[in-house]
Formats: C-alpha cells, structure tokens, sequence
C-alpha cells in the first residue's frame, strides 16, 4: 500500500529525471536540472554513468536544487496510463548467427588461452515507432509490470532520454549503512508452471551460473571490504523472479567504516564497483576490450548505472540494465549475457531475447517477441 503521507508523484516528461519502485518514487524537472561534470559535498545530483568512457560517451549528471523527496505513485496506475501500446514501423532485431557467432569467438579465450574468466556480450534490437510514446505512459507501465525494479529516466538532451526496470542495485547509502544486491546467473522463465519451476532448479543447481555468479560477488564484496567496519558477504545466492527472468542473486550488506570520509558517498562508491563482472566481465579491462573487438555497437548507457546522491552523500544507483535508449520516435534496446567456459551461443542468446522482452514489453511496443528474433514483417 502507498504511503498515506507521501504526495502524489508528479508525471514525468522526456526531459525530466526520475527513478522509481514499485508505488514511490522522486522526479526532478528539466527546468531544476543544471549539467555539472562531479558531484561534490552539499550537492544533490541525479544522472547516468555509461559503461565505458573509452567510447567517448561521458557521464550525464545534473545537480538540482529540489530535495529529492519521495512520491506516492498511487495515482493513474490504471488503463489510462498503462492500456495503449505503441507499434514498431520498422525493425532491426540483429543477426542471430552475428550474436551466436560472437558468443563462439568470445568462448575462445574463454576454454583455450585462460586470459578471460568471462565476458558479457549484449546485443541491441533498433525500432522506429508508429508515434512519440507518452513519456509519463512508458514509466508507468514499467513500474506496474516490473513492481521489485527500479525505473529510471535520465534526460539526455533534446529529444534523447534513457529509461529503464534495473532489478539489479549496484549501491545504496543511507548513513554509515550500505547495500549492494547484484545478479548473475540468469534463465528465462516458461509460463507452464510446472516449465517455470525446473527451470528455476536448474538455475539453483547450475555449477556454470553459480561459478559467473561467483565472480561478481568476490569482486564487491574486495571493492568494498576496505571502505567498511563490517560487510557481510552471503555464501549461497538466492533465487530471484522478475516477469520474464529467474536470477540468482546475493544481498551484500555494510556498515562503512567513516561515512564522512572523501570517496564514501553514493555515487564515488557506484563509480568504484563499476563496472562490475555482471555486466563486463573477468578481468575487467580484458573483457571490455574483448567487448568493444564483439559487439557491433556502443553501448553508450546501457549497462552503466543510473540513479541519485543527495548533500549528505545518501543515494542509490542501479545496474542500467533492461534499458533503452530513446530518440524521438526511434528506440534501441539492449540486453547481455554472461559468456563463461561451458556456455551455450543458442541459449545465451535466448536469454538476451527473455530480457529484451522485458524492457519492449514493458515499454508497451508491440509484437515485442516476433521482432526480437527477426520474424516482425513490418
């Protein structure tokens, strides 16, 4: 149930900020966003990281001087908001045998010369819609099908806007307390129940999926062991459900060891885990070269992180994943996988069309399924 106390989130335009879970959320205006290159102490700043400066993308940041206060989002989380879709005009889902063929040549190094302990290959589907959506519709829609994500928007000038359902929290700060949940480790799911829940032991017995997972962990939980008093580190990951994905997933809780102290606020403990191998790979430097040599594309935000600090150095950041990238009516959604020895090209790339279901579906954009695997005639 919403907050009794919490005013009603105001909607959401494409030049605004906003990130939300489940029935709150915070929104700043385009007209209280001012673009700033850091944050500093006493600054509150909302924004997105992109996955690799190395592409030239740099970081989109913007101080306000609103104070992020939280937002009911009871109201107008019906058909109005969440009943119309849009429709795709014209299509590039990608060349599968161009993923599975990538997924081949990154699985080299992988099982022959031991350099790489993974990499994390995506993919993008590309889409030029029949109308501009209705900004406030889209987040809405994200919210009410993703209802455990957090739905972000970040302003990227003029008709260019990211937006995203990240299930996955890189960190949060609140005082001298941290958080961080990462995922990896992924299968999608079958809407047979009795399908859905093998697939789901499968997932929990998986000696491949639990040792990607593995990599993950170790590397937040050495990040962020020297910042902390405490850290408690789980030994199992649990299983995790979103609509169309099963996860396994650590909860990676923290007390910091002086929360006052330079680099320990939000958004300097993001940049530090960033990126993680959930989203790069093992060693990370290797992997993101192994990237940028695979992926026919730039990334640029997706599979960054988006989020907030506030002037006490409080906030959170997501993984940027379940995204896409907006322009005008045109559309590009992303979606990886974790490519470790022992993986399968035709069943990672399976599961980058689950996840890609997620954000098309989500969005509203319809037939989301028959055009991430290159069947829409439109």
């Amino acid at each position: 149930m919403p907050d009794p106390l919490l005013q009603p989130l105001a909607p959401s335009r494409r030049g605004d900020f906003s990130f939300r879970r489940g029935t709150t959320g915070i929104h700043v205006p385009s007209g209280h966003l001012s673009p700033i290159a850091e944050w500093e102490p006493g600054r509150t700043v909302v924004g997105a990281l992109p996955f690799d400066h190395r592409t030239g993308t740099g970081d989109r940041l913007y101080a306000t001087d609103l104070p992020l206060t939280p937002g009911t989002l009871a109201v107008g989380i019906g058909p109005e908001f969440t009943g119309a879709g849009v429709h795709p005009v014209a299509v590039d889902p990608g060349l599968e045998d161009a993923y599975t063929g990538a997924v081949r040549a990154a699985l080299d190094p992988l099982v022959q010369e031991n350099d790489l302990g993974k990499v994390v290959l995506g993919r993008a589907v590309r889409a030029t819609l029949d109308q501009r959506p209705e900004w406030e519709s889209l987040l809405r829609r994200l919210t009410a099908r993703n209802r455990n994500a957090w739905v972000f928007s970040v302003p990227l000038g003029g008709a260019q806007a990211f937006l995203g359902a990240s299930p996955e929290l890189l960190i949060s700060r609140r005082g001298d307390r941290i958080i961080s949940h990462p995922l990896a480790g992924s299968a999608p799911r079958s809407s047979d129940p009795v399908e859905d829940c093998r697939r789901s032991e499968r997932l929990t017995g998986s000696p491949k999926d639990h040792y990607e997972h593995a990599f993950v962990v170790d590397m937040i939980a050495e990040t962020l062991a020297p910042w902390c008093a405490e850290l408690e580190v789980p030994d199992q990951p649990e299983l995790l459900a979103t609509d169309k994905m099963w996860h396994l997933g650590s909860r990676i809780t923290g007390r910091l060891r002086d929360p006052a102290a330079e680099g320990t606020d939000a958004l300097s403990l993001a940049r530090l885990l960033h990126p993680t191998p959930a989203v790069a790979g093992v060693p990370t430097r290797e992997a993101m070269d192994r990237i940028h040599d695979l992926e026919n594309a730039d990334r640029r935000y997706f599979a960054g992180t988006a989020g907030w600090c506030d002037a006490d150095g409080d906030g959170d950041w997501v993984v940027s994943i379940r995204a896409a990238e907006f322009d005008g009516d045109r559309v590009t959604a992303w979606a990886g996988a974790g490519i470790v020895d022992g993986s399968d090209p035709d069943s990672e790339f399976t599961e980058t069309g689950a996840k890609l279901r997620t954000i098309l579906e989500g969005l509203g954009i319809v037939p989301a399924k028959e055009f991430i695997h290159g069947h829409c005639s439109a």
